[in-house]
């Protein structure tokens, strides 16, 4: 009878074993073979230091009550929330978000140890060994949000070279952040930067593990290759709480799919497969030949960082309300859409986006009805076109007041003005009307 072959698990390429002067000679410690002509002594070692150095030691350790401290059968007279059987509770803190779930442990000590026996809220990678080991073992904490952006190799156990993300209780992940180097290395002559297969296996098989109710927010590295489209775009569609969709990249071209099936760039095909109405773009690095098209009905906030030089294109963005630039233009180191996609793409958010009402800090409806009565009123893409500077002016203006936390209503260049009024009257202008019927 024919065996069957056992499959191998995955392990780093350690020897224990080097030849010298024509004979084998032992080493004391194990090595690992990095490359062809590279290989790491007494890798264990200089591994554990590694991590060490990059752990995040400011984590707290779950606190978890004894079992003889727990008392979690309701009573017949309080009528509060802890009123309630424990399971109805586990099942409302599903719905919850993370600050609201560490919120409601802080309301009494009933509720705090239902939370502190259950969950535990913030885990960094790499941490500490204690902290992970607590986690990892019995009774494993129920992990709320997980956040890494290191790469994969300083998260591997020394010891038997695995990631720790299989032996971590991830079912009721509700905040999910793989970013980190993880790309692979010596791709010579190309600006496409791909993705480590075990990145991409790992981020698969944390989404089959998490419930489809409570991951709210998620955020990963893409690559320019189809196994966007064919396995992770199939994995979001599960996700019917997912609110923030987060996706970084390092491609110098614009992103795009290549199979005919997905009708369009691999961005909108991962946009579109999720229930997501907040996106954000991150290090897409585009050059000015390159556009990046985006056609999502019900994305409400779109965040974008497309370099220096990007394009973009709204195409049919029917729900989107609000538009933030995150990256400058390098000349005159201004955010506002005026500078953006070679001056072209403040028309195009008129025409693709009709229910835009903010960019970056600006409300675009209040200036609209700042200029002109309602007979003779404008659309705000043609006013801020005929502005020119002064709405770099107001962009720049509103955007330092934010970050500094200053008075709004201050005037900082009292000479400034915008359209028929004094821009220190933008504020004061009284749209109650339009807020109503929206």
């Amino acid at each position: 009878m024919s065996q069957r072959k056992r499959k191998r698990k995955p392990h780093p390429n350690y020897v224990n074993w080097m030849r010298e002067s024509k004979r084998l000679k032992r080493l004391s410690e194990p090595a690992e073979v990095i490359d062809e002509d590279i290989m790491m002594y007494d890798v264990i070692n200089v591994t554990t230091v590694i991590q060490e150095r990059a752990c995040i030691d400011h984590q707290p350790l779950p606190n978890i009550p004894s079992a003889t401290t727990m008392s979690l059968s309701p009573s017949q007279s309080d009528k509060s929330l802890c009123s309630l059987p424990a399971e109805i509770l586990y099942y409302l803190i599903d719905y919850l978000d993370v600050p609201d779930v560490l919120s409601l442990s802080e309301v009494n000590s009933t509720l705090k140890m239902l939370v502190d026996t259950e969950y535990y809220g913030h885990l960094m990678l790499p941490c500490k060994a204690g902290l992970l080991n607590t986690l990892t073992t019995p009774p494993r904490l129920k992990v709320l949000r997980l956040t890494t952006n290191r790469c994969f190799r300083l998260l591997l156990n020394p010891k038997t070279g695995r990631l720790p993300f299989n032996e971590l209780n991830l079912t009721h992940l509700k905040e999910l952040s793989l970013s980190g180097a993880n790309y692979k290395q010596g791709v010579s002559h190309s600006f496409d930067y791909i993705l480590k297969d075990e990145y991409i296996s790992t981020l698969l098989e944390i989404l089959q593990v998490v419930s489809a109710d409570t991951l709210t927010r998620l955020e990963f590295n893409t690559e320019n290759t189809t196994r966007m489209v064919t396995h992770v775009a199939p994995a979001l569609r599960k996700f019917r709480r997912l609110q923030r969709l987060t996706l970084h990249g390092r491609s110098s071209d614009a992103p795009r799919a290549t199979q005919p099936h997905t009708g369009g760039q691999l961005l909108t095909v991962l946009a579109n497969n999720t229930y997501a109405t907040q996106l954000e773009l991150k290090k897409y690095l585009l050059k000015e030949s390159n556009v990046l098209t985006l056609s999502c009905h019900w994305i409400r906030v779109l965040r974008v960082d497309l370099g220096k030089t990007g394009n973009m294109n709204l195409v049919d963005m029917r729900c989107l309300e609000e538009l933030v630039l995150l990256s400058a233009d390098f000349m005159t180191g201004c955010y506002c859409p005026r500078h953006h996609s070679q001056g072209n793409l403040v028309q195009n958010m008129g025409e693709g986006s009709p229910n835009l009402r903010y960019c970056n800090d600006v409300d675009l409806k209040r200036l609209e009805m700042m200029n002109g009565t309602d007979k003779d009123r404008k659309p705000w893409w043609v006013i801020v076109q005929s502005m020119g500077t002064r709405f770099c002016k107001l962009d720049r203006e509103l955007r330092y007041r934010r970050e500094q936390g200053a008075d709004r209503r201050e005037t900082f260049f009292p000479e400034y003005e915008i359209g028929c009024m004094s821009w220190a009257q933008y504020y004061e202008h009284d749209i109650d009307p339009l807020l109503e019927q929206d």
